[in-house]
């Protein structure tokens, strides 16, 4: 997996944050929501993590 992620200090108080997550798109999944299943489980595909995802967020200190 490859994450690229980011942010910028608008102000003292202010900050943007950033990131474009799974840039390969590949599918995954974590240990502790998949370990009581095997890849012959039906609807595995169900507990795999989302594809490629972008986030923006916005922190405001006061």
């Amino acid at each position: 997996m490859i994450d690229l992620a980011g942010y910028y200090q608008w102000t003292p108080s202010l900050r943007i944050d950033a990131g474009v997550y799974n840039l390969s798109d590949k599918t995954y999944w974590q240990w502790d929501t998949a370990r009581d299943h095997t890849q012959s489980t039906s609807g595995l595909e169900r507990f795999a993590e989302s594809g490629r995802h972008l986030r923006l967020g916005l922190t405001y200190n006061f």
